[in-house]
C-alpha cells in the first residue's frame, strides 16, 4: 500500500476543489503499476512551478 500526507494551511481554501484537483492527480492502480518512464508522458494538471535560477556565489 503506497500513501502520503499532506497538509494545507491557509484562509478560504476551498477543500472541495483542492481535494478534486488531488484526486485528479492521483495514479489508479493500473497507472502506478506502469512506472516511471510511462508517468513521465501523462499531463501534469497543476500549474507550473515558477523556479527560481542557481545563483552563483
Amino acid at each position: 500500500m503506497f500513501g502520503q500526507d499532506i497538509g494545507f494551511i491557509g484562509l478560504d481554501i476551498d477543500a472541495p476543489a483542492l481535494l478534486a484537483a488531488l484526486d485528479g492527480a492521483a495514479l489508479d492502480d493500473a497507472e502506478l503499476a506502469a512506472g516511471p518512464r510511462e508517468w513521465c508522458t501523462y499531463p501534469d494538471p497543476f500549474p507550473a512551478w515558477h523556479v527560481v535560477p542557481d545563483r552563483a556565489d
